[in-house]
């Protein structure tokens, strides 16, 4: 529903609490940018799934206009700080919550949500990009007053369109960090077939080798558009994967999440069976006619396996539904050396922190900001030189 309307100079922002109340069509094609995972649908998924959190949803118009001229997705949460914290500190804290259920949570605000990724907001190219978007971030702060420290997210400073937006932010105290880059397969309409000749030659040899001990090994792959057979043995293998985790670790998503994404439109899950047909891996992806966005990937690791689980799945996806209309796939983040094997390109993702408390921002902003730089991982040359200079990545992510 609609819960705030601000006048600002000569903008009308109306902010919303849930997706529901935005346009589909609107929001598939602009702010989603067409991705199958920060879809409309999507978000009715998380939505559904992730009841602690606020929602806002932030549009902006002209006063009196019909017609949309920015928009801007961000989620508030508490985050509990401990959750990482040394198992000594964890247990000293345990008896300290019963009187103050709080302790060692912090509310924070940021655009887009966990289980998303990239561009978050969106301008529509005749108005003043700058403008809208100082516009749209000064009304999430306060469309979410009760967060302690407010986080954008996603801006590359090496993207043009994003380099005035790093001044703007300092200007209004925020403080930058990098976070970990996308993985991004840049296909600009090319099949599995095309995209393996452009590849270095080392690369195609490691994944030769992968598809060559697959096909000797009698397992095969199946891909489930619609309702998914023992969805609760894949939940299985993700929760294995989730909890081996060691580069990163988001929280776990819930049984619930994968029930609601079968059978949508946009979601495919890839499952690696063995000669039993007992299912040992498989790939959650978004599939959407220009992004193709593998999500989750789960296996058993009480199981040694034959076969390499991870480029076989993959590699099965892209033959399967890359397209002439495929401009590039979401690998999303973390094992970052594999995921270059495939041909993906990094592509750099910035975090804009603030302390809402002014003094506290000015004194321990930098410190916060240190604390949550991500060391990056270096990008490798992925392509023959020939192919090189064709692979270059346009547009936002």
């Amino acid at each position: 529903m609609l819960i705030e309307t601000y006048d600002l100079d000569t903008w009308q922002v109306q902010v919303f609490d849930s997706i529901d109340d935005l346009d589909q069509s609107l929001w598939d094609s602009t702010l989603a940018f067409h991705h199958p995972f920060r879809s409309h649908a999507f978000m009715q998924v998380v939505e559904a799934c992730f009841h602690d959190r606020d929602y806002r949803y932030l549009v902006a118009r002209r006063p009196g206009s019909a017609q949309v001229a920015g928009m801007l997705f961000v989620t508030q949460q508490d985050l509990d700080l401990m959750a990482e914290a040394p198992a000594w500190l964890r247990r000293g804290v345990g008896p300290l919550r019963r009187l103050v259920p709080r302790i060692g949570m912090l509310r924070v605000a940021m655009l887009g949500c966990f289980e998303t990724a990239g561009q978050h907001w969106w301008v529509a190219p005749e108005h003043d990009q700058d403008e809208l978007f100082a516009l749209l971030v000064t009304s999430a702060e306060r469309a979410l007053p009760r967060a302690r420290v407010h986080v954008v997210r996603d801006l590359d400073r090496e993207n043009a369109s994003h380099a005035a937006f790093d001044g703007l932010l300092h200007r209004r105290g925020f403080r930058h960090c990098h976070n970990y880059p996308l993985a991004l397969i840049h296909l600009h309409g090319l099949d599995w077939a095309g995209h393996y000749a452009r590849l270095k030659a080392n690369s195609r040899k490691i994944l030769k080798k992968a598809l060559s001990s697959f096909e000797a090994s009698g397992y095969r792959v199946l891909h489930h558009e619609g309702e998914v057979p023992g969805l609760e043995r894949l939940y299985e293998l993700y929760v294995c994967t989730h909890r081996h985790a060691t580069e990163y670790q988001r929280e776990q998503l819930p049984l619930a999440f994968l029930q609601r994404l079968q059978g949508s439109d946009q979601a495919v899950f890839s499952v690696l069976l063995d000669p039993n047909d007992r299912a040992v891996a498989f790939v959650l992806s978004g599939v959407g006619e220009r992004v193709i966005n593998p999500f989750l990937f789960g296996r058993d690791y009480a199981v040694d396996l034959p076969v390499n689980a991870y480029y076989v799945l993959h590699i099965d996806l892209l033959r399967r539904f890359a397209s002439p209309a495929t401009e590039r796939v979401d690998l999303g983040i973390t094992n970052y050396f594999v995921k270059q094997n495939l041909g993906s390109q990094l592509s750099g993702s910035g975090l804009y922190l603030k302390l809402k408390n002014p003094v506290l921002n000015r004194i321990l902003g930098p410190h916060v900001a240190e604390m949550f730089d991500i060391k990056q991982p270096s990008q490798r040359r992925v392509f023959r030189a020939a192919a090189q200079s064709e692979a270059e990545p346009a547009g936002p992510a």
